[in-house]
């Protein structure tokens, strides 16, 4: 008979991933901040940025700690959010790109993959932007975005996958259409409206993402995204158009 403690043992390792690789708590010295890590899984690395609205930081992007039974997931908490450092005011999208950048490069980390949720998501666009060459690939969940990133959009080299949400009612779901436009590598997932008004009302808490086909969809992507970006599905021309038109007019 297997001892009881060697049972809750096994347990708590499966729960946390692949057999085996239990998860790790570390705050990293960046410059002058201290940046609060969770790192979990083996294999291709994947970094996990968490939304603005996340208050207590990396602790709401929980739906996707899952992707740890497929790769080595570094999630963080954002300078000014969680157990990070605090600032008077929480640093913009750029300063945060750059702290990631030098957490990449002090960790060793070779040709991650970006996971970034909203504001995430535009952190995540930056570090495309500007450090194209140090990263993999890049999955965007309800990402925001400003006028001056659209113009440089054509510099990301990295492949993108896009999910957004029918019922987003943070950001219109035409801004979708144009962020797949402008990104030449990239493709672009509709998830379906939610039956539950309780979830699109809090559609920034990612409960519709738990779901084992989007999981498996990121999971595919991430293994091989140059073939997942060139099976695009077909955009509605109507769609297309607006979105084009709004940025010529923009």
């Amino acid at each position: 008979m297997v001892p009881i403690y060697v049972f809750f043992v096994l347990v708590y390792k499966l729960g946390c991933g692949r057999l085996g690789v239990a998860p790790e708590y570390k705050k990293e010295k960046v410059g002058e901040f201290v940046v609060n890590l969770h790192i979990n899984g083996s294999g291709k690395n994947l970094l996990i940025l968490h939304d603005i609205t996340s208050k207590s930081g990396m602790r709401e992007m929980e739906p996707f700690f899952k992707l740890s039974r497929s790769f080595k997931i570094i999630s963080l908490d954002l300078i000014g959010f969680g157990m990070s450092s605090k600032t008077v005011e929480i640093p913009n999208y750029r300063f945060q790109a750059g702290i990631v950048s030098e957490l990449i490069e002090k960790l060793g980390l070779e040709g991650p993959s970006i996971l970034g949720v909203g504001w995430g998501g535009q952190i995540a666009l930056e570090l495309a932007i500007t450090h194209p060459e140090i990263i993999y690939s890049v999955v965007l969940v309800d990402p925001t975005y400003d006028k001056e990133q659209l113009q440089r959009l054509k510099e990301v080299r990295a492949p993108v996958l896009i999910l957004f949400s029918e019922d987003n009612m943070l950001v219109q779901l035409k801004a979708a259409y144009i962020l797949r436009d402008m990104i030449r590598k990239s493709r672009l997932e509709l998830v379906g409206r939610s039956q539950d008004a309780y979830l699109a009302a809090k559609s920034e808490r990612l409960c519709k993402y738990a779901t084992e086909t989007i999981l498996h969809l990121i999971e595919r992507f991430i293994s091989d995204p140059e073939s997942m970006v060139r099976e695009k599905p077909e955009m509605e021309k109507e769609l297309k158009g607006i979105a084009q038109r709004d940025l010529e007019l923009s």
